[in-house]
């Protein structure tokens, strides 16, 4: 995060979370890998945890929606590319925070 004129700036917020699931799903097959190999079994199996459940079925959601905003898209695309587009910060991490919230208490 960079604080530029009063405005906050996320970078990189993606591929930190990327890296982040990336390394905790490499953690969990050497843990399965492990596992199977002092087991003895011939069986494979595969188990998803709940958060690749969530994150397969916000996938399923996304690209199954039904409309794109095109003309929404194309007006914030342009507000970008002027550098008028303002985003209300505050109204963006209420957001956030509401839909981790959200998130947690589905998961619970």
């Amino acid at each position: 995060m960079t604080c530029i004129g009063g405005t906050m700036e996320i970078k990189g917020l993606i591929t930190g979370l990327q890296t982040y699931e990336q390394s905790r799903i490499n953690k969990e097959k050497n843990k399965e890998g492990a596992s199977a190999r002092n087991s003895g079994s011939s069986s494979d199996k595969v188990t998803l945890s709940q958060d690749a459940r969530l994150y397969k079925a916000g996938l399923e959601q996304a690209m199954n929606a039904e409309e794109v905003r095109a003309e929404k898209v194309q007006e914030l695309k342009t507000m970008v590319q002027d550098g008028t587009y303002k985003p209300d910060s505050r109204n963006i991490a209420q957001k956030m925070i509401q839909e981790d919230l959200e998130s947690w208490f589905q998961r619970s």
